[in-house]
């Protein structure tokens, strides 16, 4: 029987319901788009600020299919590229070290970072591996700074000792490792693509990850599994297509023979429709995801040329289509709701405790502005006047707070005022 050769998208949609149905679906699309960005130069040649790698975390409460997911996604990643599976990490593993022999005859080696010529990272339990191994904000720093491809540099000054092996020298380079020995410290400018996964964070962490701009980095999964979507599971017949999987290898093999050396990132002017929808939704969208946009929109260009058999060394915007566009349109709301209303572990309430202060501290300020017969305020008051009263809260946590008022009937937005809120006057009862 002849085997249906699929195009890239749909094979890879396939693949991916076979092993969890429409979450599987939907996990895979993502990997997958993820993956296409990995072949990009590391900027968009119009928008040099803006880099093209495109991380993914896979986001939903324990036990339904995370891990599962990720491991059978990176069969599918051609044998050229270097995968690391980070299980654990402290700020020496992610920057490098130096093992000091006891004995005076021998010289220090350097130990290389963990992602030091990597190209994919797997982070299976994402949570596990920032709470353990030392103080989460220090490896959120560093790690900040792996996503965003810039120069990572540790100083290595131990016992006084800065020469190292000569032998070891050449090792370091093939790795893109810098060692300084009149300053003692180690650099390397990592370029990988983190694909990862987790169970809701609890609210302390979640804040820490939200405020330190962490979650920003990810094109964020999220899932809030229904009794429909459970019963579903359990019920399906779930296992992975091998010939699928195969053939969604050999199609990356195939993606992978024509070197990108340039594309442009989509003009303002095609983008205009789905940045409408966007602004529908909320009214000050955190500016990250107008990246995650970008990249999805030039991931899904590249998958759409490969399947009409139009790969290219060079893409200009010129190479855009309504198609592109219309893709992300159609999905929108997925890359609103994680930041808007990011899920919570389960046992916790649900928010933030600077989120509690900033509602309060929002509704006074509303308060106020209903004594004196005003017909609300506009939402950069609000915002000036919870940063006035509050250290260190970030605007999206204030943008998430009056999400949250809304939805709870306490707040809503004045008539004829574009981005002007006010109490919901309370109605006495008969």
């Amino acid at each position: 029987m002849e085997v249906k050769n699929d195009g890239l998208i749909e094979t890879t949609r396939k693949l991916g319901s076979s092993i969890g149905g429409m979450i599987g679906e939907r996990s895979f699309e993502e990997l997958e788009l993820a993956f296409v960005t990995k072949l990009f130069p590391k900027k968009f040649a119009n928008m040099s600020t803006l880099r093209t790698r495109q991380h993914i975390l896979l986001y939903w409460r324990r036990g339904f299919l995370k891990t599962t997911l990720l491991q059978e996604f990176s069969k599918t990643i051609p044998s050229k590229f270097k995968i690391v599976r980070l299980s654990s990490a402290t700020t020496e593993i992610l920057c490098g070290s130096i093992n000091i022999p006891k004995s005076p005859f021998q010289q220090a080696r350097i130990v290389p970072p963990v992602l030091a010529g990597a190209d994919f990272v797997l982070m299976l339990e994402h949570s596990a591996v920032l709470k353990h191994g030392g103080p989460m904000v220090a490896k959120v720093s560093i790690l900040n700074d792996i996503y965003e491809g810039d120069r990572i540099s540790t100083s290595l000054v131990k016992l006084g000792q800065t020469q190292i092996d000569p032998a070891q020298r050449s090792e370091l380079e093939k790795l893109g490792v810098t060692y300084n020995p009149s300053e003692a410290t180690i650099s390397y400018e990592p370029d990988i693509l983190m694909l990862s996964a987790s169970h809701p964070f609890d609210a302390k962490t979640l804040s820490i990850l939200v405020d330190s701009g962490h979650l920003d980095r990810f094109r964020i999964i999220q899932c809030k599994i229904t009794p429909e979507m459970a019963r579903n599971t359990f019920g399906g017949d779930f296992c992975v297509d091998k010939t699928l999987q195969e053939q969604l290898r050999n199609q990356n093999e195939e993606l992978c023979k024509t070197e990108i050396k340039s594309i442009d990132a989509p003009i303002h002017a095609m983008l205009k429709p789905i940045y409408d929808q966007l602004f529908a939704i909320t009214e000050i969208p955190d500016f990250r995801i107008k990246g995650d946009i970008i990249r999805t929109v030039a991931a899904h260009m590249v998958m759409r040329h490969f399947d009409q058999r139009n790969l290219k060394e060079v893409y200009t915007d010129q190479d855009y289509t309504v198609e592109d566009i219309q893709f992300i349109c159609e999905r929108i709301n997925d890359f609103v709701q994680p930041r808007i209303s990011p899920l919570v572990s389960e046992g916790y309430s649900g928010t933030t405790r600077k989120r509690d202060e900033t509602k309060e501290l929002a509704c006074t300020f509303l308060k106020t502005s209903y004594g004196q017969g005003t017909a609300g305020e506009p939402l950069r008051a609000i915002i000036a006047y919870v940063q006035n009263r509050m250290s260190n809260v970030h605007y999206q946590t204030i943008i998430n707070a009056l999400q949250e008022l809304l939805r709870e009937h306490k707040l809503e937005k004045v008539p004829d005022m574009h981005g002007y809120y006010r109490l919901v006057e309370k109605k006495e009862r008969s």
